[in-house]
């Protein structure tokens, strides 16, 4: 797992691929990015979007390169890392997988081949997990999706950075010069729901309904 995610990201880097942290699903032929820092509920949204049937492209790591169709993201491994109560609830899965490592109790659970994608798809939309409580303070009722651009979406993809150790010039340039390019032709929303298991379903329906609302080609603007 970290040979297929930290290491390779250094391995990607050498050859001028940035890369992401977050986990993908294919959603209408299109990949859906889930992006946030640490514990904001990445891999959980995505194995709740499984569960209603959208496949996994990747978790943990997201390479994505340029091809005819746009900006694509490369299949990752097919596994996704839950923590325990999260596996048997949403995931309901009667092997739990594997520990991840001796110090936390996520688990790296294998998936079938109809759970996930193995070819590349184009990247339709990035969202943005944002912290569960709303700028007054209060919790959210309900998940609520708001578009992000130009200043604001350039920083998100910064900060979703996968590898954030490599800090030479010529990183930092093609780094700039990536999110940039990314923000301004791939729609970035931010997402804001309340971190309760059982409203995945509901705010899965959420992400669905704004993501069928997108524009075949994003409307952000590059700044």
């Amino acid at each position: 797992m970290y040979l297929l995610g930290q290491v390779l990201s250094f391995s990607l880097l050498s050859m001028g691929i940035e890369s992401l942290h977050g986990t993908v699903v294919v959603v209408d032929d299109g990949a859906v990015a889930f992006v946030g820092d640490c514990g904001y509920g990445k891999s959980t949204l995505g194995a709740a979007m499984l569960a209603k049937g959208f496949p996994v492209l990747t978790d943990d790591l997201i390479a994505l390169r340029e091809s005819a169709a746009g900006c694509v993201v490369q299949p990752g491994v097919p596994r996704i890392k839950l923590f325990p109560s999260v596996a048997r609830r949403v995931f309901r899965r009667k092997s739990l997988g594997t520990p991840m490592n001796p110090r936390t109790s996520k688990l790296v659970l294998p998936l079938e081949q109809h759970e996930a994608v193995g070819r590349p798809v184009p990247l339709k939309a990035i969202y943005v997990l944002s912290p569960p409580r709303t700028p007054g303070g209060a919790r959210p009722g309900r998940a609520r999706v708001r578009p992000l651009a130009g200043r604001e979406a350039f920083l998100e993809v910064i900060r979703a950075a996968f590898n954030l150790l490599v800090l030479g010039e010529e990183r930092l340039a093609s780094q700039f010069r990536f999110a940039n390019d990314l923000a301004a032709r791939v729609p970035v929303r931010r997402l804001t729901y309340p971190r309760d298991l059982s409203r995945l379903p509901s705010v899965c329906d959420t992400v669905l309904r704004d993501f069928s609302s997108l524009p075949a080609q994003g409307t952000a603007t590059a700044q």
